[in-house]
């Protein structure tokens, strides 16, 4: 997914403003990853001054280009322009409309891009530079739920609405606020000819399992961290989007947000298969028996998520590409923390991967020679003395970040080499699984934090907001 930059965008919307030919282009602008950033390979250039225990090294950087006109600025005349022309602010003053170059209106005394989100054309309009940009975010939208992987929000009079409570009676309800539904599934089933979705989960405890197999449809199901899926699902998924079991490629999207998966044993908590979109937010998979996610043939992004204490953590086959951002994992169980075949791709942004299962290559693991890791600003560590990763050299590109091995430190700027040993103690609670770090600890000024990252950790703390900063590597940013 692609997000325009708020500081270029503003910066071309001032261009237009000040353009007095009316032949400037308002809604140029450059593209950069991910919803507040989302783990790309593309990361921009590292510092080359690495001090590390074990090993130095210095790899390359993998900056995107970007689009769109190219904006220069003045600092000592307080000008910008898309033509090299010096242009001051005072041209952006306005008493009316007509005083603006459309599609630019007047608000305030200012020519601004956007009032609302109906001038947006699906995206957004942010409430401080008053320009148009993608959702990053459900909460942005006025139907509740945003296309995360295009930002888009579902479209109102499109979109439909239905309303869950695991506490109320089941008697073919119509799933509305008054009336809600029992089951997740009723509400799918009642809603089978939406192309948009919305289902609103309220408080309680979920025992059944969730499916979507159908093409061309757009799911939300939005919880929050009182909505507890418990579920023994045999040989099938808690949460499953695709057709299960069958090669059949599906264009269909599920998001998730605010849902805990607690207990219960099956195939995996959530799985993808052969289908568009499993993203997942602000979930926590904790203590289930079978593996947290599964994905084959999918695109799935996870952020501001809690996994641990689960028998397997991720598997990727087949294709897949999976994005971490601001995520815990602390793997306790069989296999490795993550595991990757059949050329498929992880990316990981600001996250902790914690191995401490105490057996050889419980951390990273490739089941063939094609697929490939993408670390940035990011901890995988653990506490055995030992081989904890199973891949060439080849197969990841690690920079910004700590590990515990110096086998992932060959290709990587900015990167600490931790001992084994010392892993433990940069933890609140190691033996608890509780990847929350201590202050001061080595994590600390080992990332570099870019425009395209996110701006707040795994709890809503904020992050530098200035591009190059050092930064607290992994999910979490303590205080002090």
């Amino acid at each position: 997914m692609k997000t325009s930059s708020l500081s270029l965008g503003s910066a071309l919307l001032l261009a237009a403003c000040f353009s007095p030919t009316g032949s400037g282009d308002p809604t140029g602008a450059a593209e950069t990853a991910g919803p507040g950033g989302e783990p790309t390979s593309a990361t921009g250039e590292s510092s080359a001054t690495t001090e590390t225990t074990t090993v130095a090294t210095v790899g390359t950087s993998d900056a995107p280009p970007t689009t769109g006109p190219t904006v220069t600025s003045d600092a000592s005349t307080g000008t910008v322009s898309t033509s090299g022309e010096p242009r001051t602010e005072d041209d952006c003053e306005c008493t009316s409309n007509s005083d603006c170059e459309p599609p630019l209106t007047c608000e305030k005394g200012q020519c601004v891009g956007c009032l609302d989100d109906s001038s947006c054309d699906g995206g957004v309009c942010d409430p401080v530079d008053h320009v148009c940009r993608k959702c990053i975010e459900h909460s942005e939208c006025s139907e509740g739920a945003c296309e995360l992987d295009d930002g888009v929000c579902f479209p109102p009079g499109l979109t439909t609405r239905a309303y869950v409570d695991p506490n109320e009676a089941c008697a073919e309800q119509p799933c509305t606020p008054d009336l809600p539904c029992c089951s997740i599934g009723e509400a799918l089933v009642n809603n089978i000819g939406s192309e948009y979705l919305v289902v609103q989960l309220a408080p309680g405890i979920y025992p059944s399992v969730v499916n979507l197999p159908e093409d061309g449809r757009k799911v939300a199901l939005l919880g929050n961290l009182d909505t507890v899926f418990t579920v023994d699902s045999g040989g099938n998924a808690v949460v499953q989007l695709g057709v299960g079991g069958v090669d059949t490629q599906i264009d269909s999207e599920l998001y998730v947000a605010g849902v805990v998966v607690s207990g219960g044993q099956g195939d995996s908590a959530f799985r993808c298969s052969s289908a568009a979109t499993l993203w997942l937010d602000d979930v926590q998979i904790l203590g289930y028996g079978g593996r947290a996610l599964a994905s084959s043939r999918c695109d799935v992004t996870l952020r501001r998520s809690v996994l641990r204490w689960n028998t397997t953590s991720i598997v990727a086959d087949t294709t897949s590409v999976l994005a971490l951002e601001n995520v815990m994992l602390a793997h306790t169980g069989t296999g490795a923390a993550l595991e990757v075949g059949g050329s498929s791709t992880m990316r990981l942004l600001y996250t902790t991967i914690a191995d401490s299962s105490k057996h050889a290559f419980g951390l990273l693991a490739c089941n063939d020679t094609n697929s490939l890791f993408t670390v940035r600003n990011s901890v995988l560590v653990s506490d055995l003395v030992g081989e904890t990763v199973s891949c060439s050299a080849t197969q990841y590109d690690v920079a910004d970040s700590v590990v515990s091995t110096e086998q992932l430190g060959i290709n990587g700027d900015q990167l600490l080499v931790l001992d084994p040993s010392a892993v433990p103690s940069q933890f609140v609670n190691w033996a608890d699984a509780n990847l929350h770090v201590v202050p001061g600890g080595a994590f600390t000024d080992r990332a570099i934090w870019k425009s395209t990252h996110p701006r707040t950790d795994i709890d809503g703390d904020p992050r530098p907001t200035v591009d190059g900063t050092v930064d607290v590597a992994g999910a979490d940013r303590p205080a002090g």
